[in-house]
């Protein structure tokens, strides 16, 4: 059993994607274009509000090891300092290239093992039905199955979920078909 564990390890590590962050410098990367892709799963206000947040952080004036807290409604939970701007958009960008290269057959299939976190948060921050917002600040499954579905002709994708909070975010209120 080890030995065909380290086979399918070798042979899924030839296939894989490896984005970092310096795929995300403003030469490479539309920022427009990957908050048109945020505006798939989140309302417009909900946006201008995260932004507003991430881009105090960047501020240099902050500092780096600044603490700050996203302030999502009334729960805290979510905290940016330097540099989450760009783990945020880095995040975005790696589910929407899985997309491609899932559908562009480059890969036989996908996963995006990301940080921060997205699967949580609603259409306009947290779900009603959860406590808090699970540390996310844009719900990347959500803007990945819209942006199959939208964008790439696809009818309807599967979202599969095996956190304990059961796609509280990607459910219907993001918008996922």
């Amino acid at each position: 059993a080890i030995d065909a564990a380290r086979a399918v390890q070798r042979a899924s590590l030839k296939a894989t994607l490896k984005l970092t962050l310096c795929d995300l410098s403003d030469d490479v990367v539309d920022k427009k274009a990957l908050y048109d892709l945020v505006r798939l799963a989140h309302t417009d206000k909900y946006l201008k509000r995260q932004l507003r947040v991430l881009d105090e952080a960047e501020d240099e004036s902050v500092g780096p090891g600044s603490v700050m807290s996203a302030g999502h409604d009334e729960c805290n939970d979510t905290l940016v300092t330097h540099g989450t701007l760009q783990a945020v958009l880095s995040a975005i960008h790696v589910v929407k290239s899985g997309v491609d290269g899932v559908l562009g057959n480059r890969f036989a299939n996908g996963f995006c093992c990301v940080r921060p976190p997205g699967h949580h948060v609603g259409r306009d921050g947290r779900t009603e039905d959860a406590p808090t917002q699970g540390f996310c600040f844009f719900n990347n499954v959500a803007i990945a199955a819209k942006y199959a579905v939208d964008s790439c002709g696809l009818q309807r994708v599967a979202v599969i979920d095996f956190d304990v909070h059961h796609g509280n975010g990607a459910r219907a209120r993001s918008g996922v078909p």
